[in-house]
């Protein structure tokens, strides 16, 4: 619980992760960043859902995963190439703990919110 507010009042923006042995910092990327990437998400592009939906969280790591001041891929479709399904998904997955613990919301439940209230 202290870990959390702790992250929550300083908004630890980022974290390590280790992609294919290499540790690798993950940042939360910005509204207007996260707004650029879905205008190039083209839906006709893609056959069905899980499609365009797996090439989203492709293209969302592609600039959210960084070694020094360098991104790691230089686009969803490298992350594709690279990257397999699995592991895809859990830094998804990482990435989306982040933003929770810096963006709570009214959708995360009541206690949670009125524990972080509370400390």
């Amino acid at each position: 619980m202290e870990r959390e507010l702790l992250d929550f009042l300083c908004r630890v923006r980022s974290c390590c992760v280790t992609v294919r042995e290499a540790q690798c910092e993950l940042r939360l990327l910005s509204a207007r960043e996260m707004l650029a990437l879905r205008r190039t998400l083209a839906p006709e592009a893609f056959d069905d859902a899980q499609q365009r939906a797996l090439f989203a969280n492709a293209s969302l790591l592609s600039r959210a995963l960084y070694c020094g001041e360098e991104t790691v891929f230089p686009d969803g479709e490298t992350v594709l190439e690279t990257l397999g399904v699995g592991e895809i998904n859990a830094l998804i997955e990482r990435y989306a703990q982040l933003d929770a613990a810096v963006n709570p919301s009214g959708e995360d439940g009541r206690e949670r919110i009125e524990a972080l209230k509370k400390a």
